[in-house]
């Protein structure tokens, strides 16, 4: 009777946190993989390899940038359109302000690393 009730508690558990489960299974066989592959062989990759690996990642990448804009706009309309009407002109400025300065910001933090690394050219040579 006990072990039964243990078992419905565990399954339950893991039933809840399926999706934080089911990423941090993601991290890890994303870190195994990449240690694998890092440790293949002792040659540098060629850039035909090197294509193979960033097809998924571009691939991951393009499909995030799909789903992220139909989900952040509507949110925020249907959150702001939720509240108080006097407060809902000043909140909504300000997350509009918000959403563009951190959009804003990301762009030009992510073109600064590409730069700096362009620049700097780690691993080559």
């Amino acid at each position: 009777m006990k072990g039964e009730n243990i078992q419905g508690k565990v399954v339950g558990v893991l039933k809840e946190n399926l999706l934080t489960i089911a990423t941090l299974a993601g991290v890890i066989i994303g870190v195994i993989l990449g240690v694998c592959l890092k440790n293949s062989s002792d040659e540098p990759w060629s850039k035909r390899d090197a294509m193979y690996v960033s097809y998924i990642g571009k691939l991951f990448l393009n499909m995030l940038k799909c789903v992220i804009i139909p989900l952040i706009i509507p949110s925020l309309i249907a959150s702001i359109g939720s509240m108080d009407l006097s407060l809902s002109g000043k909140v909504g400025l300000r997350t509009v302000v918000y959403y563009m300065a951190t959009t804003v910001l990301g762009r030009h933090s992510v073109g600064y690393s590409l730069l700096v690394d362009h620049i700097e050219a780690e691993g080559v040579g």
